[in-house]
């Protein structure tokens, strides 16, 4: 969930343009995962298999270009279409039997910091007949298509790739108990 960067292929392998424009008109055929830049803002594009997407790029201490892991999976994914029913019902089962091997929490947080949404999710012990995945596969239902959902083990969260305003964007849920806190008022 913390930002991650990894080194980008090598300067030689980047392909150059006077500006956007000029790759979007290019004959040339490009491969997903390709990166670009732009000579008119020095702006680096990386190549999701239909469209040119901004991505942050930054320089190591040894000068080498690093790419924002963030935004090469939200290329990726975008590239993946929205889930078909059965593979949702599928990653919903498998993410409960997850949490309920990883948690015990009775707070949850679905959070998406690109688009401001949070919700803490309660675990009541009565006749509700829909499980904490269910739940929240059903809320991001409402406003969104869903592109992707994994079990993250070492963070111990769900992440979901939605398109949420003909954007993709990433929102995670996980146990919320410690971030709960009691005042006297």
């Amino acid at each position: 969930m913390s930002e991650e960067i990894i080194e980008a292929p090598a300067q030689e392998s980047i392909i150059y343009a006077k500006n956007i424009f000029e790759l979007g008109i290019s004959k040339e055929k490009y491969t997903t995962g390709q990166i670009a830049c732009t000579e008119d803002n020095n702006q680096y594009f990386l190549f999701n298999g239909n469209n040119w997407e901004p991505v942050d790029v930054k320089k190591t201490a040894t000068g080498q270009l690093a790419l924002n892991l963030y935004d090469i999976n939200k290329s990726i994914v975008e590239q993946l279409g929205p889930m078909a029913k059965r593979k949702v019902n599928g990653a919903i089962k498998a993410c409960q039997e997850s949490f309920d091997k990883d948690t015990d929490d009775n707070l949850y947080l679905l959070y998406g910091k690109e688009i401001g949404y949070f919700t803490i999710l309660n675990r009541v012990k009565d006749d509700t007949e829909k499980s904490l995945m269910e739940t929240a596969v059903d809320l991001l239902s409402e406003f969104s298509e869903i592109y992707d959902i994994s079990y993250l083990e070492t963070q111990k969260v769900v992440e979901f790739w939605i398109k949420y305003q003909d954007k993709i964007t990433c929102l995670y849920l996980g146990g919320w108990d410690e971030g709960m806190v009691n005042f006297n008022g």
